[in-house]
């Protein structure tokens, strides 16, 4: 079998910007998703794959772009650095919604493609559910919808 090192490399660099500059390393992870998403000629479907439309203006996305990176990486390599999950926490207790920091690129990369009519609502990663600060829907009903969604946000 062979393994995708750029994926793993990835996962690497996040953890090296973590330990270099601790919680300031969330505003890095954003700069990488928009120089992703200012860069790329592709769009957002492509990016981050197919969504689905819950109702007008909300989506929920079947599947993570990253969970083939953070399989790879757990293959290859074992289980994810903790420093993922920390830059995580902190941007959780900032009011976002992040399952682990792979969600700093990515909602970057939306909010730059979409401008300010983005709102996440919520992300899910396997038992693992986060819901951001929003007034578009009850936790609850984020929370059902994350049952189905990997993601789910209002553009």
């Amino acid at each position: 079998m062979s393994y995708d090192m750029g994926q793993a490399a990835l996962i690497h660099l996040i953890r090296e910007c973590y330990q270099l500059f601790d919680v300031a390393a969330v505003g890095a992870l954003r700069a990488v998703g928009r120089d992703i998403a200012t860069d790329s000629r592709l769009s957002l479907e492509e990016l981050e794959g197919a969504v689905e439309e819950i109702r007008p203006g909300v989506v929920g996305l079947p599947e993570c772009p990253f969970a083939k990176a953070i399989s790879t990486f757990s293959d290859c390599c074992g289980t994810l650095p903790g420093e993922l999950a920390i830059l995580a926490d902190y941007a959780n207790s900032q009011g976002e919604a992040w399952v682990s920091a792979f969600c700093g690129i990515h909602q970057s990369i939306r909010h730059t493609r979409l401008g300010d009519s983005y709102q996440q609502i919520g992300c899910r990663s396997g038992d693992k559910v986060n819901i951001a600060d929003q007034e578009i829907m009850s936790e609850e009903e984020a929370r059902e919808l994350l049952k189905k969604y990997a993601c789910v946000y209002a553009r």
